[in-house]
């Protein structure tokens, strides 16, 4: 169904995602996020970050990698994340004027762990465990199948679910598997539940990648004499 007029947004994770960020010596960008971004701009994609780091951390490295100017938000760990630091979209949907009725049509979420997922709205999750080590044309291929599918979201996971190819016996999980261009994904719902009143997860999980995507990173420098805004100490992993 195509509804004319509405906007989209997509919900950025941002490291191990966006890029690898957690060594200022050694900041990256995911090869090809740059263009990405701009061309799911000028498509009319509205974009924000959503992390489970500091907003400082995320306002600094987007800056130095030319980025933070085409997202509209940040929403960081004091925002949308609770103690064990999964992640609530509310906020993101109050910030622009979304009822959670609207939300699954027009929210998108990617992110590259399970505690990405949202764990409130029943938003549609684009899981990419190694997001940051390969080209970011992974992404644009899965979004640009939804985008084709449907302009909404929710609709575009049900209609790709539909085309699976194969039954995905898998605990935790309920749905199949098929390719999406050359990249072979399991698309369907997660029964991971943060919150027992949540329905479980609409999900889009990339299983596997040809070598061929495989790719280093963008590397970022930072500006002479600029302070970094830390990560949140707390943190060990993924954000």
């Amino acid at each position: 169904m195509r509804r004319a007029g509405i906007d989209r947004f997509i919900c950025w994770d941002l490291d191990e995602t966006t890029g690898s960020f957690r060594d200022y010596q050694k900041m990256g960008l995911t090869r090809g996020m740059e263009p990405l971004i701009e061309g799911l701009a000028r498509l009319g994609m509205r974009q924000v970050i959503t992390t489970a780091a500091w907003g400082e951390h995320a306002e600094f490295v987007l800056t130095h990698a030319g980025l933070r100017g085409f997202y509209e938000g940040i929403f960081d760990v004091h925002q949308i994340c609770d103690k064990d630091y999964n992640k609530y979209y509310m906020k993101v949907a109050e910030r622009f004027g979304i009822s959670p009725e609207d939300a699954p049509d027009r929210i998108l979420v990617v992110g590259n762990m399970a505690r990405d997922a949202p764990a409130d709205l029943d938003l549609t999750f684009l899981h990419h465990p190694e997001g940051s080590t390969y080209d970011a044309s992974v992404y644009m291929k899965i979004i640009a199948r939804l985008l084709r599918l449907s302009d909404s979201w929710a609709e575009a996971h049900t209609l790709l679910e539909e085309q699976n190819s194969h039954h995905l016996p898998v605990c935790g999980f309920e749905g199949g598997q098929q390719y999406v261009d050359d990249i072979w994904v399991g698309v369907g719902r997660s029964l991971r539940n943060v919150r027992p009143e949540k329905p479980s997860d609409r999900i889009i999980s990339i299983y596997s990648v040809p070598d061929s995507y495989r790719s280093g990173m963008d590397l970022i420098k930072i500006k002479e004499g600029a302070e970094p805004c830390f990560i949140q100490p707390a943190l060990s992993l993924s954000t």
